[in-house]
């Protein structure tokens, strides 16, 4: 590889060996072209001393330990930010001895498609014990660390190419060069440039002037497509669009690095048009393309669908008088829509009854879940009515409408809510009774029903509905439904489980479905008695006298001790001042279907002989 003659003093040898001659003279400085050499070889120093001028003959030679050899090498590239959009800044380790005699550090950007070198730049060198620790055969590990920039401002890097890092220890020293004209030694990394787009609305609000977006982009093939568009589809149909000016977004750049420009990723514009040419589905295109018209050769990401319209109906409660209802209803087709009214629909479709609403309520839930439908800010309604004679025992269709004329009618926009059954009017409106699925208290002299107040050890709340007592009205509604469906008799199951029962079985089903003990057997008008101070009640009656039972009270006539005498079972299921009984009985005669039985208590108890009574009441009325 080369040879140098450069004898040098070395008094320190001479001392050490005095014995051999020339000994002071035996000191040698020797430089080679380091380019000329490859480390990756192993070299051997050899010390000649020779008769002959070019030292080829008659030599005496010295052969030094190897230097250098095969080295381990090994790399890693632990991250890359294009966040910035003109530069990439590269992060990673490249740990071998060799850089002992090349000790320069290029990275370089090749794209290995295209075959060729995009840019160039000198590595910062970066502290790695963790590398050193991971490799302790390499003694250069631990300062084996680098970072780098890459300038793109004039280069389009294509996500569709494949790309490598380059990092290379040379000995060239040239600052302008890739140290490809020294020695040196190559790891080639490979830089994931993956096609990354992504986007998020952090607004998305319908105005009266069209839709006001705000929010970022992300697209990896920006560079070749610099213009930047929102694009807004109703029923896959442009209706408008807007050019977006992209800002800086230092949280997207932490958030997606490696994608192209994602630091100046956001935006906020309003893309103009007429909500009302919105129709059933609107969708939003955010689009980087070539052309600054925005068509051209484009790389699209889609929104979800938007719907154009949308309601619900939070509340709806029937009372035996009142319709109570609140809800919300939203659509792109309410400008220049200011009057809205609830329109009620009989089961032919016929309109029964309309109401002019005045006000509408902010809905921030709403707001939040259709921000993309105009008027979502003031979307709510409530509304109370009195139910008209003539809906009552119908199917109501309710229509929540807005309109342009003062009647309800011109131009509107509907929305329907599902149907719902309104129970036929209280025959007898005194009294505790049962209305759509509720229980509520009929002053006997105004015929209406009571708020906030106490009967027959209940109470009957603001709405007027029964707020306790829900054991009793449980055992009650066990009768309510089976009324049509079971077939008096005492041979079968009696507890209606084969759709036959008599009285007491029905009891004894009827008190376990509400949440009493399970009993031991199916009882009989007998021997319910223990049954029936088990779960809770007292005997606070038995006599023949006239006796009328409150709300939820459980009576037996006839004599419990006397086998001889016929026995009944019955549950009060009105009030003390218009008791009616509910039961299993045989006032048909066991016609099928028809064993379950509501009537008046008095006109009951007297057509049943007057007998001996047994009453029975919860010792907590109030019990649910």
């Amino acid at each position: 590889m080369g040879e140098l003659k450069l004898p040098t003093s070395r008094p320190d040898v001479a001392r050490a060996f005095p014995l051999i001659n020339n000994a002071a003279n035996a000191g040698f400085r020797a430089g080679f072209q380091a380019n000329r050499l490859n480390f990756n070889h192993q070299l051997q120093l050899i010390s000649r001393y020779s008769g002959s001028a070019d030292g080829n003959s008659d030599y005496v030679d010295y052969w030094f330990p190897p230097l250098a050899g095969p080295t381990e090498n090994l790399a890693h590239l632990d991250g890359f930010d294009w966040s910035n959009g003109h530069q990439l800044k590269v992060t990673g380790w490249h740990a071998n001895d060799i850089t002992r005699f090349e000790s320069n550090h290029n990275l370089i950007l090749f794209d290995n498609t295209a075959g060729r070198q995009v840019a160039v730049t000198m590595s910062q060198p970066v502290a790695r014990p963790d590398v050193g620790r991971a490799f302790p055969a390499i003694a250069t590990a631990a300062r084996s660390g680098f970072s780098g920039s890459f300038d793109l401002t004039n280069w389009h890097l294509d996500p569709q190419h494949q790309y490598s890092v380059v990092s290379r220890y040379s000995t060239s020293a040239d600052p302008n060069g890739n140290g490809g004209d020294g020695q040196y030694t190559d790891e080639w990394l490979s830089l994931p440039l993956a096609n990354r787009r992504s986007f998020y609305f952090d607004q998305l609000q319908m105005t009266a002037a069209g839709l006001r977006l705000a929010g970022w982009a992300v697209d990896s093939s920006a560079p070749a497509r610099p213009y930047a568009y929102v694009i807004v589809l109703s029923d896959g149909r442009e209706i408008g669009r807007s050019q977006l000016t992209l800002t800086a977004r230092p949280d997207i750049a932490r958030l997606y690095p490696q994608t192209f420009n994602s630091l100046n990723s956001g935006f906020n514009t309003v893309v103009h048009f007429d909500p009302a040419k919105v129709g059933q589905q609107m969708q939003v295109l955010v689009r980087f393309t070539d052309d600054p018209a925005g068509n051209g050769n484009a790389s699209d990401q889609a929104s979800p669908i938007y719907s154009n319209s949308a309601g619900y109906l939070d509340q709806l409660v029937v009372t035996p008088t009142t319709l109570q209802l609140a809800g919300w209803h939203i659509s792109d087709q309410t400008a220049g829509k200011p009057y809205q009214y609830l329109i009620a629909l009989g089961q032919n479709g016929s309109e029964l009854k309309r109401w002019r609403l005045t006000d509408l309520t902010a809905r921030p839930d709403v707001t939040a879940s259709f921000p993309a439908i105009l008027g979502n800010d003031q979307a709510g309604f409530a509304a109370s009515f009195a139910i008209p004679a003539n809906m009552y025992g119908q199917t109501i269709q309710l229509i929540h409408r807005y309109s342009d004329d003062q009647g309800g009618n011109g131009h509107y926009t509907d929305w329907y809510a599902a149907p719902f059954y309104i129970p036929a009017a209280v025959a007898d409106p005194r009294g505790i009774q049962r209305f759509a699925g509720n229980t509520y208290y009929f002053d006997p002299t105004t015929r209406q029903p009571v708020t906030n107040r106490w009967v027959d050890g209940v109470y009957f709340g603001a709405d007027g509905r029964m707020t306790n007592g829900q054991f009793s009205a449980r055992i009650i509604n066990w009768f309510v439904e089976h009324e049509g469906r079971l077939t008096y008799s005492q041979r079968g199951a009696r507890n209606g489980s084969d759709g036959t029962a008599d009285c007491s079985g029905s009891m004894t089903a009827a008190l376990q479905a509400a949440g009493a003990t399970a009993p031991a057997y199916v009882y009989a008008t007998s021997n319910i008695t223990p049954y029936l101070l088990q779960n809770g009640y007292r005997l606070i009656y038995q006599g023949d006298n006239e006796y009328i039972p409150q709300y939820g009270d459980i009576v037996i006539w006839g004599h419990i001790n006397n086998p001889w005498e016929s026995r009944h079972i019955v549950i009060a299921s009105g009030s003390s001042d218009n008791q009616r009984a509910i039961s299993v009985c045989w006032l048909t005669q066991g016609q099928p279907g028809t064993a379950v039985q509501e009537v008046g208590y008095d006109w009951y108890w007297n057509s049943h002989g007057r007998k001996y009574q047994y009453v029975f009441r919860l010792a907590d009325q109030g019990r649910n």
